[in-house]
């Protein structure tokens, strides 16, 4: 049995990508596989144009769309049966637009992933996705003074990231980076707008999010008046912990399908699914006898393409023509493991995994054991590694490794390490009988 969703919604195909859009998208994604940044930055550009083109569309249809819907009453109210059956389906048709639409947005959002993941720090890009996405490009106030901004600091010799073209990047307007030098800048088109408190937050965070990258910690809260913790506590930990990434599993789906229409490959405890489009029937029968018994965790890799932008895209695992499939739902992967196997693999590790039946990919996990109550987590032990957790869902993180980089962090190791970094920046503490762990000792784990 599935926990966290089920076979209809993890086949479901995306919104319908036509050969054009489909060209276009594999020439972008082509330039962003290259190592030519000045190509890349000049991808850009044309993003932004492509983008706000899309945006334009999309909020026409929703105009049209309404001013129909509109209609619809008076004209039931007339007793034009006819009309009102054509204006339905209309506004099921410009649904339908709008929809492929918004999913091409998506895909060049991807594109913009790619690329700052190839450029960024993976915690560095986590910190940033935590925040409420932007709205639309073409609705933004200073766009034009964004894009001389981008093409003055490109021309200074920095690689440039347009953070608006991406999921990830969701603090700040451009991301610049020179050698081992990582910025993040705020552009406004007059001087008053750097005195709003939302400019104030777009400053404050990345600045303190690119000291962690290079110390380690934060170590107080930020604060703007009036407003809640901007950004909280937080400790890097290191640790020993050798992450395995299921490398070859793209050239062993490749393989797979040359062999059978449903490809089932096993990867230590996770296990994998793939199959083309015209295969979903059998891919579907696969999965059903597949989860038949036991609790299973299942994810469909695509949906990377629109949500979970703290996961580094699938870009960065298969060559551009799967890739570009993926997206398009023309190829299929699907990620799989047991909950009886994580929790033997807890337990090996002297844990107990509790958890409760949700339909959601993030339900509830909590872990017990001694250990629990001496690590540097024992404020915090309900949903832990969620981040890892999907990761492991959505690329191509191995169980075991998600279960060592959790161990770890619930070790005595982790709590002392964390007490150590922090001692460097903190003032002696006063006398007290009890010791407070930071109040987020980042569950990143490594680095990664």
């Amino acid at each position: 049995m599935i926990v966290n969703t089920d076979i209809p919604r993890l086949l479901k195909p995306p919104p319908n990508i036509d050969a054009r859009w489909r060209g276009k998208i594999a020439d972008w994604l082509g330039t962003a596989f290259g190592n030519v940044f000045d190509a890349v930055f000049r991808l850009q550009l044309t993003l932004v144009e492509e983008i706000t083109e899309i945006e334009a569309a999309i909020t026409g249809i929703r105009s049209h769309s309404k001013a129909l819907g509109m209609e619809i009453p008076l004209l039931k109210a007339n007793g034009e049966l006819e009309a009102v059956k054509q204006a339905q389906e209309k506004v099921t048709a410009l649904s339908q637009q709008a929809e492929q639409l918004k999913y091409l947005r998506e895909c060049i959002l991807l594109v913009g992933d790619h690329i700052a993941a190839r450029s960024l720090d993976p915690d560095t890009i986590r910190r940033f996705s935590n925040f409420q996405p932007p709205g639309f490009l073409s609705g933004k106030n200073g766009l034009k003074r964004e894009i001389e901004a981008a093409r003055q600091f490109f021309d200074q010799g920095y690689m440039v990231i347009l953070n608006d073209l991406t999921h990830s990047l969701r603090v700040g307007d451009l991301t610049l980076k020179k050698g081992s030098e990582v910025r993040t800048v705020e552009i406004k088109s007059n001087i008053q707008g750097y005195r709003s408190k939302e400019a104030m937050r777009q400053t404050i965070i990345p600045s303190v999010v690119h000291n962690y990258i290079r110390s380690d910690v934060i170590t107080r809260p930020h604060r703007i008046s009036g407003e809640p913790d901007v950004v909280k506590f937080g400790v890097r930990l290191d640790s020993d912990v050798k992450e395995n990434w299921n490398c070859a599993i793209a050239g062993q789906v490749h393989k797979g399908l040359q062999k059978a229409d449903v490809a089932h490959l096993i990867v230590g405890r996770k296990q994998y699914l793939a199959a083309r489009r015209k295969d979903l029937a059998k891919m579907g029968l696969a999965l059903s006898a597949l989860t038949s018994e036991g609790d299973w965790v299942v994810s469909n890799v695509q949906r990377r393409v629109v949500e979970y932008a703290e996961v580094s895209p699938f870009t960065q695992w298969f060559k551009l023509d799967s890739a570009i499939d993926i997206m398009t739902g023309d190829l299929v992967v699907l990620s799989a493991f047991k909950m009886a196997d994580l929790e033997l693999l807890f337990a090996a590790k002297g844990l107990k995994l509790v958890w409760k039946r949700k339909m959601t990919d993030l339900f509830p996990i909590r872990l017990e054991g001694e250990q629990v109550s001496a690590g540097a987590f024992q404020h915090k032990t309900e949903n832990m590694g969620d981040h890892h957790r999907l990761k492991v869902m959505y690329a191509f993180l191995a169980v075991e490794s998600y279960v060592d980089i959790i161990a770890f962090l619930l070790s005595p190791e982790a709590a002392e390490q964390a007490r150590t970094k922090l001692a460097r920046f903190l003032p002696e503490p006063k006398s007290t009988n009890e010791e407070s762990p930071p109040e987020d000792v980042s569950d990143s784990g490594n680095s990664t």
